[in-house]
């Protein structure tokens, strides 16, 4: 959601956003009324992502070549004076896409769609055959996403750039094309007719949402709850600031949506609430051991008094370009903290599978060890990154059963294969961080320099120093 040139501009992400979180749009409406600077989001590993995704994009565009397809760009080529405005740019470029769709181009790279509000930039559109205001033949959508299954996300936005193409041919694609990540070239194609009238829905409840004159509820009416998108959303930091703010239940390590309404229900709103709960809780909770409860509330005291545990997600597993070994990138949930650790090719296999949600013909020793776990009645609480001793990174796994709490030495590599596995949270100690070396020139990095860059940098003396 943007304004170019005085126009408010509309895109897929923008409905996507939405799905994810109403918030999101609320906040992106503040910004552009000016009530709220929208914040710009520097990431090393999205910059990664981003290039990752880039270079998906064009072994794809070389191949279509390779199979003798001719290719052409949906765009003007940038440069030069007397350049027009950006609104400009972007009719300039629709009318090239349309012109090109109408000259029958086999390929179109780049394709500009724009009716004026919304706004979409296919990656590929392919001519098929079959009758329309083109002609004998008309476009389908291809995007490439470095995902190793279809998401749906990705078919939502599909789908608008699908309902845009109908327009300049007259009639609707019959399919969508993904374009997925890993070796090879996997192309799943979709019926587009299996999701029109849930885009259309969704859409309707978008334009409602954004219409003119609509109220805006600024400031939020409540405290948005953390949901997937975070962590890749602008806003994360400012709404995180909100609950902490706001002293919310998300904050407690591990509680999930359904525990917190449940709480809720209860009149327990805020981790101070939750840190005076009696014990026994009567009636006894649906979701939740006691005992997890009576932590949650040690948790909760602890959060504001600061934590020595700063919990953690798996932001994704890297190649190092120097040693060519693999990486997991630990990122802070609530901050700018980064922690890179080297793991062996088989620990970042394990951890790769559950990340991608990869099915395996038999349980791998992780999954026989979360089956192992659930067989006998044991929960795993979390898993906590401990310490770093001569440079080598040690693990807690902390388990509990019949309401009582054990710890398990462990190697991160596999508490983090099996922390995935059974969704249990992930902590490193406050003192781990501020020892590592690495941690620390990481989080001094988060600027617009990329991860990668930063790896290629690092000297000698602490390339592979920091191991399982």
């Amino acid at each position: 959601m943007q304004t170019i040139d005085g126009t408010v501009i509309y895109s897929a992400s923008d409905l996507v956003g939405y799905l994810e979180c109403e918030h999101l749009t609320t906040l992106e409406r503040a910004a552009l009324g000016g009530l709220v600077t929208r914040p710009d989001r520097v990431d090393p590993e999205l910059v990664v992502l981003q290039e990752r995704g880039e270079e998906h994009e064009r072994r794809y565009l070389a191949h279509l070549r390779e199979q003798g397809r001719t290719v052409v760009e949906g765009r003007q080529p940038r440069g030069g004076d007397g350049q027009p405005g950006r609104l400009a740019r972007i009719q300039r470029d629709a009318e090239l896409t349309a012109r090109l769709m109408r000259e029958g181009a086999d390929v179109i790279y780049q394709a500009t769609l724009f009716d004026g509000s919304w706004l979409g930039y296919a990656d590929f559109l392919l001519r098929v055959p079959g009758a329309s205001s083109l002609g004998e033949h008309h476009y389908e959508v291809a995007d490439t996403k470095l995902a190793r299954r279809v998401k749906g996300g990705a078919l939502l936005q599909m789908c608008v750039y699908s309902d845009l193409l109908s327009r300049l041919q007259g009639r609707m694609p019959e399919r969508m094309h993904v374009v997925l990540g890993g070796s090879g070239h996997r192309v799943e194609s979709h019926r587009l007719d299996d999701y029109l009238a849930y885009f259309r829905s969704v859409r309707r409840r978008f334009a409602a949402a954004v219409e003119a004159g609509q109220p805006l509820p600024y400031p939020l009416a409540g405290t948005p709850e953390p949901v997937s998108h975070c962590n890749v959303c602008r806003w994360d930091e400012h709404c995180t600031r909100l609950r902490q703010e706001a002293d919310h239940l998300s904050l407690v390590a591990g509680i999930s949506r359904g525990q917190r309404r449940e709480l809720s229900e209860r009149g327990i709103d805020t981790l101070a609430a939750l840190g005076l709960l009696p014990l026994p809780i009567d009636p006894p909770p649906r979701r939740v051991k006691v005992s997890t409860f009576r932590r949650g509330c040690a948790l909760g005291h602890g959060f504001r008094e600061g934590p020595m545990e700063v919990e953690m997600k798996i932001r994704g597993l890297m190649m190092d370009p120097v040693t060519n070994m693999p990486i997991v990138i630990l990122k802070d949930v609530n901050g700018s903290a980064v922690l890179p650790i080297w793991v062996g090719i088989y620990e970042a296999n394990a951890i790769a599978l559950e990340i991608e949600k990869v099915s395996t013909p038999r349980p791998m020793t992780h999954d026989l060890l979360k089956n192992l776990l659930l067989g006998l009645d044991t929960q795993v609480h979390k898993v906590v990154v401990c310490d770093l001793r001569e440079d080598t990174f040690y693990a807690l796994i902390w388990l509990e059963k019949d309401g009582q709490t054990i710890s398990i030495d462990s190697r991160p590599s596999d508490a983090l294969a099996l922390a995935l596995r059974v969704d249990c949270p992930i902590f490193v100690e406050d003192e781990v961080l501020k020892s590592s070396k690495v941690s620390s020139a990481t989080s001094d990095k988060v600027n617009n320099e990329e991860l990668r860059k930063w790896l290629e940098n690092l000297n000698d003396e602490d390339i592979g120093r920091y191991k399982m």
